[in-house]
């Protein structure tokens, strides 16, 4: 799953191999997000990036080389959403 922001608008683009189990409470999460606020912030990092995992391999010609890393993050954050007709975070 892919997500665009453009214009302060968040757009979903679906990947044919995302299960339910993933899509439906990303739905929800999102839902009418245009039409609320959304504050977030970044309190502090716990510890330091770490990297997990990492590969590569050569796409079409041994000069193309794809490299995927995944790097675990422990952070602390806060999240507050806003609705139209609710006047309090």
């Amino acid at each position: 799953m892919k997500v665009a922001a453009s214009r302060g608008h968040i757009h979903v683009l679906v990947h044919s191999g995302v299960t339910d189990d993933l899509l439906i409470p990303y739905q929800e999460m999102v839902w009418k997000l245009d039409k609320k606020t959304l504050r977030w912030s970044f309190v502090e990092s716990l510890e330091p990036p770490r990297v997990v995992h990492a590969r590569t391999t050569d796409i079409l010609s041994k000069e193309n080389v794809y490299a995927q890393v995944t790097v675990r993050f422990h952070t602390k954050q806060v999240g507050r959403t806003k609705g139209i007709f609710t006047g309090t975070f």
